[in-house]
């Protein structure tokens, strides 16, 4: 469970007691009494403060990121206590009038700069000076340091892996064309071992070009930028089937009731690819026959793609997701398309599964999220 969602968990199973106290405190009861141990207990700062903004309550960690004792806190406005990172206290006022989840940078006493996340119930208050709104913190900084650098590593990867890529096929092109001016020079002079030699020759430099582009594919999967658009599932699958050049000796049945959602159009079309290749590819007989379906499990679709190829022995089952890796056949082919769909099904909070057995034909599952969360997003 995310971070945000516990801490509006949090909340939500304090309701009650909440709502009580902020009952009590707008009658002017007592704090403590209303708040009981509860919120004292909690690990994430807590403060209560009224419809100015001035702090009613905070508890002890509260406190302690503020390195203050209670009776300089109580009575202050909370942006004076830990005030804005960035200078202006317009985050923190707007926090007063629109509640929900915000996330803003605040300077410690000692001049650090902490990223914030803050959770806000907020209450229209009856009276001036009554509780108008509760905030829970939590301390984002180092998630965020720790994103940040991923995401700088990430972007030196994908430039490191342009330039590898581009160095490498000059020289494959070169020996290609090479290999070609060679055989048609002394295309009378040649056997017919050497005729197959050359084509060898040629067929090798063909694979490295394919290993090139299927890193380059594996090193962007998932990472380029999602637009979120209404996809109709099935005819996404028809396109793939359309584009991928399925033999006429095969039969792709694609279930009718395929969903509609609003999600990543161009990650769902690559794992339907890939696994529609994987099949076709791997297939022991030219009439194959490959089914694809889907169901609801409430908050994402199972897609599954199924086949009545050779199977894949249990042995080989986990080995063939990781790069470089072919089932038992040793079929041609990059040993990369695989690795991809799982790494594009893993981006957006999903998992793929297997089920196989030798001569039994082969299935993968895997599940999409209903709605693409922004921390699912490159």
């Amino acid at each position: 469970m995310p971070r945000t969602d516990k801490l509006k968990h949090k909340v939500a199973t304090l309701g009650g007691e909440l709502a009580e106290c902020l009952r009590a405190l707008e009658q002017a009861t007592g704090l403590q009494s209303v708040l009981g141990d509860a919120i004292e207990t909690f690990l994430d700062p807590v403060f209560l403060h009224d419809r100015d903004g001035r702090i009613v309550y905070a508890n002890r960690p509260y406190l302690e990121l503020a390195g203050l004792p209670s009776e300089q806190v109580l009575g202050h406005y909370y942006w004076e206590i830990l005030p804005a990172g960035n200078g202006p206290t317009a985050g923190c006022q707007q926090a007063l009038v629109e509640p929900g989840v915000h996330e803003e940078e605040i300077r410690e006493s000692d001049g650090r700069i902490l990223r914030m996340r803050s959770f806000a119930l907020y209450r229209e208050a009856r009276d001036p000076g009554s509780v108008h709104s509760l905030h829970m913190l939590e301390n984002i900084t180092e998630r965020k340091r720790h994103e940040e650098s991923l995401q700088r590593a990430n972007e030196e990867l994908q430039r490191f892996t342009n330039i590898a890529s581009h160095d490498l096929k000059a020289p494959l092109r070169a020996v290609h064309g090479l290999s070609s001016w060679i055989e048609e020079e002394v295309s009378g002079k040649l056997s017919d071992a050497g005729r197959e030699r050359m084509r060898l020759l040629r067929q090798r430099v063909q694979l490295m070009d394919d290993l090139i582009d299927a890193m380059l594919d594996y090193s962007r999967a998932g990472t380029e930028v999602a637009e979120i658009e209404a996809v109709d599932s099935a005819e996404l699958m028809r396109e793939v089937i359309e584009t991928h050049g399925v033999p006429e000796t095969f039969t792709i049945t694609v279930a009718p009731d395929l969903p509609r959602l609003k999600t990543d159009r161009l990650h769902l079309r690559q794992a339907f690819a890939n696994l529609l290749g994987n099949a076709i590819e791997h297939h022991q007989r030219p009439d194959g026959h490959v089914w694809v379906s889907a169901r609801d499990l409430g908050e994402c679709y199972e897609f599954s793609v199924t086949d009545d190829g050779p199977g894949i022995p249990p042995e080989y089952q986990e080995r063939i997701f990781e790069m470089f890796q072919h089932g038992p056949n040793q079929k041609p082919g990059t040993g990369v398309g695989l690795a991809v769909v799982r790494r594009v099904v893993e981006r957006v909070g999903g998992r793929i599964t297997l089920e196989s057995a030798p001569g039994r034909g082969s299935t993968f599952r895997f599940t999409w999220p209903k709605t693409i969360r922004a921390e699912h997003q490159p």
